[in-house]
């Protein structure tokens, strides 16, 4: 009986002689927008060629020789004012130097040079990613205050599941340095180790040994702070440090134009705060409109544009809702592509590196700023090391090439109180 031989040339008849076929592209599993970046790095730019700092003129106060006098009678009440003058000061900027390096082995490269060999060319692949992903921690870094600290500790006892904050800014594979946030001293903690896994919202596994931390502890890039010389911020300064009416913390004694805060003779170069002593309060228009209006007040210049987290955003829009104003007819498109919503003419836009942890309901903060009293002060812009003549260079007795992505520069701002932060807010 033939036809019980008789079988169709089906998918299992055929799964022997079939090749795997991957597409080119590779399918990104990344956020990586950076509005901040992309903002500052854009109309923001300002160059600067040669030497390790720059000194900027400031002018903090007013030529106060004038006021009206009586008609002169014979007596010194009819004495002209004393003639005044400009008051000058001068702030301090250092570029700050930051780099990205990629590895690959000469097998690798030949193994991904075709089609038929790979769907991903493994140089191209790693350059081409090292800059994203460059951006992205450039992105983060202008949020923050310079002192390289990726989150806070919370108490851990002898263990390699380590307790922080918030795990926002970790990803498995990031080698770290736990130390202590106000000096550098290692203690209990450690340096050189990887992030195994991220375990939760708020821990993380170590590689290595058990540790103990605390509060008095932080998680920072391996390096990314000079232990022998803990005062002085090795990354960039970021909007933290900046639109702030007081100096960066965790053991930092360099400040942004090298102005310290608290000296009351300083008072102009604080950048205007309406705050809450802590306690949070719901978002409001008007509190809003009080924003707007201290740039106004303290500097004659109006914000540009209102950064905060997602949360914030969508405070905001649920005051636009019963005005029948969003989404239609209420956004504004930004350098980048980045849309955001309108208020008094200018746009709202969320960042995803505003809120520093996982809950998205805890940043509290809307910054109303003047793009032009900020700017991404650059030394060198991005590109590869080839001062050699080679972006590639050998590893020393290796069949392995590396190559290393640079640029210094800085984020400075040199009219804070063109600028406003309005913090305490509940539920952004």
């Amino acid at each position: 009986m033939f036809g019980e031989s008789n079988m169709a040339f089906d998918r299992v008849a055929v799964e022997s002689i079939l090749k795997t076929v991957y597409e080119k592209r590779v399918r990104n599993q990344l956020n990586n927008s950076n509005v901040l970046y992309a903002q500052l790095n854009g109309k923001a730019k300002l160059k600067y060629v040669g030497g390790l700092e720059a000194y900027f003129a400031l002018r903090k106060g007013r030529n106060q020789g004038m006021g009206c006098r009586p008609e002169d009678l014979g007596t010194s009440a009819a004495d002209l004012p004393e003639p005044g003058n400009q008051q000058y000061d001068k702030s301090k900027y250092r570029v700050k130097n930051d780099y990205a390096g990629i590895k690959i082995t000469g097998p690798a490269m030949t193994h991904t040079r075709s089609d038929q060999g790979s769907f991903v060319r493994g140089l191209q692949s790693e350059m081409e990613g090292a800059i994203i992903d460059k951006k992205v921690d450039s992105n983060r870094m202008m949020w923050h205050d310079g002192s390289s600290v990726l989150t806070k500790c919370g108490v851990t006892a002898a263990s390699t599941t380590v307790v922080v904050e918030s795990t926002r800014f970790l990803e498995a594979g990031m080698a770290i340095d736990v130390v202590q946030l106000a000096d550098g001293v290692v203690d209990a903690g450690a340096v050189g180790r990887t992030i195994v896994s991220i375990a939760s919202a708020t821990t993380f596994v170590i590689s290595g040994a058990a540790i103990t931390t605390s509060a008095v502890d932080g998680v920072f890039r391996t390096k990314s702070r000079n232990q022998a010389d803990w005062g002085k911020s090795v990354e960039p300064w970021g909007l933290e440090a900046l639109v702030s009416d007081g100096n960066p913390s965790s053991g930092l004694t360099e400040f942004p134009g090298d102005i310290d805060r608290t000296d009351a003779a300083k008072a102009f170069w604080k950048a205007r705060v309406l705050g809450n002593s802590g306690v949070l309060r719901p978002l409001s228009l008007d509190l809003m409109q009080q924003a707007f209006d201290e740039t106004d007040i303290a500097s004659d210049y109006i914000p540009g544009l209102i950064l905060t987290s997602y949360a914030g955003k969508r405070e905001y829009a649920k005051f636009l809702v019963p005005d029948k104003r969003y989404p239609a007819g209420g956004s504004i498109t930004l350098d980048g592509g980045y849309k955001g919503l309108e208020f008094n003419g200018v746009a709202l836009v969320s960042d995803r590196d505003a809120s520093i942890t996982l809950t998205p309901q805890t940043f509290g903060r809307m910054y109303f700023l003047t793009l032009s009293s900020m700017h991404y002060f650059e030394n060198e812009p991005w590109g590869w090391m080839d001062d050699d003549g080679s972006v590639l260079s050998r590893v020393n007795r290796r069949d392995s090439y590396e190559a290393f992505l640079r640029s210094y520069y800085n984020a400075i701002v040199l009219h804070p109180n063109r600028n406003c932060l309005l913090k305490d807010l509940e539920g952004v």
